[in-house]
């Protein structure tokens, strides 16, 4: 209802050049994303090297405390994410931080399905420019 608004309201877009870093493994993060558009490939000194698409979301253990981030994520193409930082979910009435994680989790992922079905409409439209 109404927390799940205000949840939605509190989450920002961010734009992501190719080649930029969106998270440095090692370093303490506190925000999860969600990759609405473009890929990234997610590298790890354990030996991870993978690419994602659109849809995908990462960082997700930066809602439940102050991690240090496990993987580097970058942007192998300009993307555009969404992004909640843990911050934005406090004051919720979800108390336990494994359940506001998957709250957040599930909220923008609708977000992202909602923005890819409205750019698919836009662009479809006979008016739209290329």
């Amino acid at each position: 209802g109404d927390e799940l608004q205000t949840l939605i309201k509190r989450c920002n877009h961010r734009n992501a050049p190719r080649w930029s870093t969106i998270i440095r493994e090692g370093s303490i993060g506190s925000i999860f994303y969600v990759l609405l558009k473009g890929s990234v490939r997610v590298t790890s000194s354990s030996g991870l090297d993978i690419v994602l698409g659109e849809g995908v979301s990462f960082g997700e253990g930066a809602l439940v405390t102050m991690v240090r981030r496990e993987a580097t994520v970058t942007a192998i193409e300009p993307c555009h994410l969404v992004q909640l930082t843990s911050k934005a979910c406090e004051g919720l009435s979800v108390e336990l931080h494994e359940l506001k994680a998957h709250i957040c989790s599930q909220i923008l992922m609708k977000v992202s399905r909602r923005a890819k079905r409205l750019n698919n409409l836009l662009f479809a439209h006979p008016c739209a420019v290329p």
